[in-house]
């Protein structure tokens, strides 16, 4: 008998019983030559990047104990609001300009037309004198201390204190966190002011006023603008005690921050957009252009995208908000996103408070494949482009279309401690050209860095970047300007339509 020219391949009967519609299709092909089936891959499911911090699974590294000082002698004087215990009939304003972050709290003086950066190496070794570490220990018998105190059990450590600020829902329970750091800070920056720059207050007395600093749609939500006045006043009376303590303070906080008027001591206080203050150095300089403008704020835990308009009427400053985003995807969200599904267990991630890593170093430290890393950075740095270009093409279309500062150079202030990061400059830079393909205009975009205030020397530009808030807080908040929420600047309409033509998402989004 012949051999027939082409044989039945047939293929071992698997231990796991193939689809009922490849079995049909087998049995088909029975007495045929088999061919070779296309390979059909699954799509790689992605993991998305985190929307927002992941707490529960955050654990406390006691890692910056080696920052710990015990505090100099001099710092418990901060207990008291007056340098001499009685003060003569001559008055001096003192401005506290406190920027409270998610990695770093940093802090300026302003006093007879000049702001001093606060150092903090009174109560910590930190070696970035301006930077102070967000977080403080619990001692046994309920003593507060700021840092990591070497030896205590890690329950003993309360840090990530600003990141329940971001949730315009932030409870009580997480303010009165916040209260005892803020408390021991104020604290300290009096009796830095009284160490430092006794000589110049004498035995005048000190008239206090303190601005803290909101994120850019902090003034958006009425709930949340409260939640920063009642840190500030609860942590203003707690800063009055020369032992802070996390115990007895508590019910003593609460009365305090259930009071509308003003603490003792405190002559005025305001919770003021950051990005006002970060501006401020621009527009009291040469360089300031009236009209459109934008901030891009790369901090530790978010990132803050606003769009305002410079102008001025009667003489005074008025900055109208146009489109505030915050999200959170600042460095420490950069870092978390890199370690989705690739990260050794038993590998610590890089801490907080260092430098940011570029892709192959993150990769040696945590031993992940840099190929892992390099992907995760592409969808990170996506996410921070989509974010940029929402803000930007809603502020085209409908809140200031007609802005000559579109095609002749949009001024874009790219700043905060994680603005050195490439990625993020590279992300913005992005936004211009696809935005530009998106609505076939020839968009420009000036990036530039924030200029340094008057009043302010003896800095770094670089230094300056990070403490910038700080500065312009210790401004008084009569000099600042004036700001109009977003929510009461009415769009510009052409024929009760968005004046810029609706663009398709795949356009605007890639």
């Amino acid at each position: 008998m012949k051999q027939p020219i082409n044989r039945i391949v047939r293929t071992p009967t698997p231990s796991v019983s193939p689809p009922t519609r490849q079995s049909a299709t087998a049995s088909r092909n029975q007495g045929r030559i088999e061919k070779t089936p296309p390979v059909l891959i699954e799509p790689v499911k992605t993991t998305p990047v985190p929307k927002e911090f992941s707490l529960k699974d955050h654990r406390v590294q006691a890692v910056h104990q080696k920052y710990f000082k015990q505090p100099d002698s001099w710092v418990k004087e901060g207990a008291r609001l007056q340098f001499y215990p009685v003060a003569g009939t001559r008055e001096i304003d003192v401005v506290i300009g406190l920027d409270f972050g998610t990695s770093f709290t940093k802090a300026a003086v302003g006093m007879m037309d000049q702001i001093h950066p606060v150092t903090w190496e009174g109560v910590s070794g930190y070696p970035e004198p301006y930077l102070l570490p967000s977080e403080y220990t619990v001692m046994d018998d309920g003593h507060c201390f700021i840092g990591q105190v070497p030896g205590v059990e890690i329950s003993q450590i309360v840090h990530r204190l600003k990141h329940p600020f971001i949730d315009p829902a932030v409870t009580s329970e997480s303010i009165a966190r916040a209260t005892v750091f803020v408390g021991l800070v104020l604290q300290y920056i009096r009796a830095w002011l009284f160490h430092y720059h006794g000589l110049t207050i004498g035995n005048q007395a000190i008239r206090w006023q303190l601005n803290i600093g909101a994120p850019c749609n902090g003034l958006e939500s009425s709930y949340l603008e409260h939640a920063y006045r009642k840190l500030a006043v609860s942590a203003w009376t707690c800063s009055q005690s020369e032992f802070i303590s996390r115990l007895h303070n508590l019910d003593e906080m609460q009365g305090a921050s259930d009071q509308e008027r003003l603490p003792e001591g405190l002559l005025d206080l305001a919770v003021l957009p950051e990005f006002l203050a970060q501006i401020a150095g621009y527009v009291k300089s040469a360089r300031r252009r009236p009209g459109l403008h934008a901030l891009v704020d790369v901090g530790g835990g978010t990132l803050d995208v606003v769009t305002f308009i410079v102008h001025e009427q009667d003489k005074e400053d008025v900055f109208p908000f146009l489109v505030p985003e915050i999200r959170p995807l600042g460095t420490q969200m950069l870092n978390m996103n890199r370690l989705i599904g690739g990260c050794v267990e038993d590998v610590n991630p890089p801490d907080e408070l260092e430098a940011i890593l570029d892709e192959a170093e993150f990769a040696a430290r945590c031993r992940v494949d840099q190929n892992h890393v390099g992907m995760r950075d592409e969808l990170f740095f996506e996410e921070v482009r989509r974010l940029v270009q929402r803000v930007l093409f809603e502020t085209k279309q409908k809140r200031d279309p007609n802005s000559s500062h579109w095609t002749d150079g949009l001024p874009m202030f790219l700043t905060g401690g994680g603005a050195g990061y490439h990625g993020y400059e590279k992300a913005v830079q992005g936004v211009e050209r696809r935005l530009s393909k998106a609505l076939h205009l020839n968009l420009s975009f000036n990036l530039m860095q924030l200029p340094c205030q008057p009043g302010l020397s003896g800095i770094t530009d670089e230094e300056y970047q990070r403490i910038s808030v700080a500065c312009g807080l210790a401004m008084d908040a009569m000099n600042l300007g004036r700001i109009t929420p977003a929510v009461q600047v009415e769009d510009i309409l052409i024929n009760g339509r968005p004046s810029t033509p609706r663009v398709d998402h795949e356009d605007i989004y890639g």
